[in-house]
């Protein structure tokens, strides 16, 4: 659940500070969860990527938001 509100308030345009600061993360944890592509179930492992048997945290569409808000 805190990955997904971590997603969707980053989507939103609400600051990574805080959010950081309300969740007690560190900026640097923050941004780990931000570009790790397991929350879309997508595994990646020796640089290969392959679909997970989880099912994703969050939407493609949201994690590709996030993405090209970091850009």
């Amino acid at each position: 659940e805190i990955v997904r509100k971590i997603f969707q308030r980053t989507a939103d345009g609400e600051g990574y500070k805080k959010i950081c600061e309300e969740y007690k993360i560190k900026p640097q944890s923050y941004y780990n969860i931000l570009k790790n592509k397991i929350y879309i179930g997508i595994v990646v492992f020796e640089k290969k990527e392959t679909k997970g048997i989880h099912k994703q945290i969050i939407s493609e569409d949201l994690w590709m938001k996030v993405q090209n808000l970091k850009s």
